[in-house]
């Protein structure tokens, strides 16, 4: 038997039918949150810096500095700083997405095992983030932790 369109995968990922059903409602609230953090992350990465003296200083010495790497690459301090930004956001909408694609189609012992490895992932993002007291992602990983730490302990 044929399903239609709305039947299948697609549409119930965008409508949430399955993936914030009993057992993976926690673990699909963090997922969300994971995306909303990318999202938050990027809006910060492309805002405008501080308009101080110190700030305008370091910004000039981060794009005059400049490092050799192989294959004749020179890239200035700043754009290594820009390419690690912008790589968070790309592995947090990775990380939000798989995880609620698999709300989506896996049984609730896959959705605990990943629920677990995304905790201990954003647990260990949210000790990086203590030590170095950057304060706006730990507030979020602070958040998403308890979520995925309830989606582990929900899945059965």
């Amino acid at each position: 038997m044929k399903r239609k369109w709305w039947e299948n995968g697609f549409y119930h990922f965008f409508t949430g039918a399955v993936m914030f059903g009993k057992g993976k409602r926690w673990f699909s609230i963090g997922s969300v949150l994971v995306l909303v953090t990318a999202g938050l992350h990027t809006m910060g990465h492309f805002s405008s810096p501080p308009d101080d003296l110190k700030t305008k200083g370091l910004i000039f010495a981060m794009e005059q500095y400049h490092l050799a790497l192989p294959m004749g690459m020179n890239p200035s301090a700043m754009d290594i700083q820009n390419s690690l930004s912008l790589t968070m956001t790309i592995l947090l909408v990775g990380l939000g997405l798989i995880n609620l694609l698999m709300a989506q189609s896996a049984n609730a012992k896959q959705v605990r095992s990943l629920a677990g490895v995304s905790c201990i992932v954003c647990l260990a993002l949210v000790v990086l983030y203590w030590h170095y007291a950057v304060f706006p992602p730990l507030v979020c990983f602070v958040v998403i932790v308890p979520c995925f730490a309830m989606g582990f302990l929900r899945a059965k």
